[in-house]
């Protein structure tokens, strides 16, 4: 914590990250910036569906006959939403509450 809390105004960060878990990386610096009082925005690129859907992804390794239909034809919104979610609820345990999700599909060119 800075020892002139509080005497400055807050800080205002921005972290900008593409998939929902990368900010993940550096969520202990923000938390640190909120005990701080400072002012924390976490922003997220893409809804994370093409490369963190680890479920989907590792059944669809399996052979056709083998895969679950609940896992293999789950609608990419529901789990999107599922991840929107989580990354709010996740956020509210480091004590950031403005989380912006832009939704944009991974691009894999």
């Amino acid at each position: 914590m800075r020892p002139d809390v509080e005497q400055q105004r807050p800080l205002r960060i921005l972290s900008v990250s593409a998939h929902p878990h990368d900010w993940t990386w550096f969520a202990g610096t923000l938390c640190l910036h909120r005990r701080a009082r400072d002012l924390v925005t976490v922003c997220c690129v893409t809804h994370g569906g093409a490369t963190h859907r680890e479920r989907w992804l590792d059944e669809m390794t399996r052979p056709p006959g083998e895969r679950d239909p609940a896992i293999v034809d789950e609608p990419l919104e529901r789990y999107t939403a599922q991840k929107q979610d989580d990354m709010r609820r996740a956020a509210a345990l480091f004590g950031i509450d403005d989380v912006r999700l832009l939704g944009f599909e991974t691009s894999h060119s």
